[in-house]
């Protein structure tokens, strides 16, 4: 497996490399190892300079890279966890151990590692995003809606936000909460990134619930006539909710379509 280069992303202090402490010499030495692909010895000389005085947070935290970079993910995770118990407050040694569980899979420590982060910034936006997403991955879909809920109170502004809730209610189900959340997105962010999808997914929603709203018209009376009179109003009551160029589409077919219904309605298409 091609690596990159560790020692382009130490994560040491400079003054951890500087001279004038006994474990200088021992990191310069893990460091040259490290450009050499030297990767065992190079974690021996951090674990020396570690019980040599040198700052035992940042060099966990190398150990951990280097481990995570070998694919070694328990000797990774390890680390990382060293890493947090040296100093609990900082947020990195926490990402570290995020990144390492998605990556190896171990989807339940990265639960546990997002909650721990989030125990010290009840805010921080990058672990409830991890959090969003481990929990889409192992499928608890409430609580990856109810992790996202909490990102767009955050920040209410974010289209991807609304753009991860409405993919998650659609995949629940709730067609009508995806359908509002879209929408957010399309007035958010009306160009870019997820504004295009989010169309071509209004317009999917659109078209599944249009053609229910056909089939039903033909097969309920109560509601044909519902539709006749007031047609926003009718599926509304039945639980649909459209964009406004379904919308359109729905008022073309109530105010001509449907005064001259057949048994056989052909499904509703964008023009």
């Amino acid at each position: 497996m091609a690596l990159d280069n560790p020692a382009n992303q130490s994560g040491l202090e400079p003054a951890a490399l500087s001279g004038g402490h006994p474990w200088t010499q021992t990191l310069e030495s893990a460091e040259r190892a490290l450009e050499r692909k030297q990767y065992g010895r190079a974690i021996i000389g951090l674990r020396r300079a570690i019980a040599a005085g040198a700052d035992g947070y940042s060099c966990s935290l190398r150990i951990a890279e280097v481990y995570r970079q070998l694919r070694a993910w328990p000797s990774a995770m390890a680390a990382a966890e060293q890493a947090a118990a040296i100093l609990p407050a900082r947020l990195d040694a926490y990402d570290k151990q995020i990144e390492i569980a998605m990556e190896s899979g171990a989807l339940d420590r990265a639960i546990a590692a997002a909650q721990a982060a989030i125990r010290v910034a009840p805010r921080y936006v990058p672990a409830f995003q991890a959090l969003a997403s481990a929990y889409t991955k192992v499928g608890d879909t409430r609580a990856a809606i109810r992790t996202v809920g909490q990102l767009i109170q955050f920040e209410p502004g974010n289209p991807s936000h609304r753009y991860h809730k409405a993919l998650l209610c659609q995949d629940q189900g709730d067609v009508a909460e995806s359908v509002r959340e879209f929408m957010t997105v399309v007035v958010l962010e009306p160009e870019g990134e997820w504004s295009a999808p989010a169309r071509d997914a209004l317009e999917t929603l659109d078209i599944f619930q249009l053609n229910q709203i056909v089939t039903l018209s033909l097969e309920d009376v109560v509601f044909r006539t519902q539709l006749l009179q007031d047609c926003d109003a009718a599926v509304t009551e039945r639980g649909f909710l459209l964009s406004p160029m379904g919308t359109q589409l729905l008022l073309e077919y109530c105010h001509e379509a449907l005064q001259d219904m057949t048994t056989d309605a052909r499904p509703m298409q964008y023009h």
